[in-house]
């Protein structure tokens, strides 16, 4: 029995190595594992910020496209909309026609509206304007000539010229001018529909 006590720290030595490889095998394996894991986890996150740059480039451009599309469009209707303005400012086309005649010196003007006309149900209305003057045969041209580049879009429905009196001024004749001018006007979304309900 001496002789085992003898052994005995060799013994508790050897199962103190063998328990400790044991762990340190365990553990070690589970580092292996572990390490695994974390790179199967950033080639996975790498991935997926490959995926998150590519629909940022992707959403990027298509956003960078869409604006530029709306501001196209923003830009056409604004055209659009100075060509044929809403209804309600048939006064400040007034305001045009008689300020153009006024710089030309066109004498006893006047403008009076003489009818609005409802045109394909309602999407657009055509205003007649009755415009009477006084004045030169050149004064009226230029004063049409003018009205063309302004950004409307005139028709003229119907022109009578009439030279009562042979006065003349410096060596032109006067005569007095009658048209009918027709501008032209979009119809509120919302004005269109409720008239064609009420047709209905």
């Amino acid at each position: 029995m001496k002789a085992l006590f003898k052994f005995l720290p060799f013994i508790i030595l050897i199962f103190g190595l063998w328990e400790f490889y044991g762990f340190y095998n365990e553990k070690s394996k589970r580092m292996e594992e572990l390490d695994s894991e974390i790179i199967e986890i950033n080639n996975n996150n790498n991935s997926i910020q490959e995926d998150i740059k590519k629909i940022k480039s992707v959403s990027k451009g298509s956003v960078d496209e869409l604006q530029k599309k709306v501001l196209e469009a923003k830009g056409n209707l604004d055209k659009v909309s100075k060509l044929i303005p809403p209804i309600s400012d048939k006064t400040v086309i007034l305001e045009e026609l008689s300020s153009v005649a006024r710089d030309l010196n066109i004498r006893d003007i006047s403008f009076k509206p003489k009818y609005e006309k409802e045109n394909h149900d309602g999407l657009y209305i055509t205003n007649g304007i009755e415009f009477k003057g006084k004045g030169t045969f050149l004064q009226f041209l230029v004063f049409f000539e003018k009205i063309k580049k302004l950004d409307r879009i005139f028709n003229i429905d119907s022109l009578k010229v009439q030279n009562k009196t042979l006065k003349k001024s410096g060596k032109h004749v006067l005569v007095d001018f009658k048209a009918v001018i027709e501008t032209f006007h979009y119809s509120s979304v919302a004005e269109t529909e409720d008239k064609n309900r009420k047709k209905r």
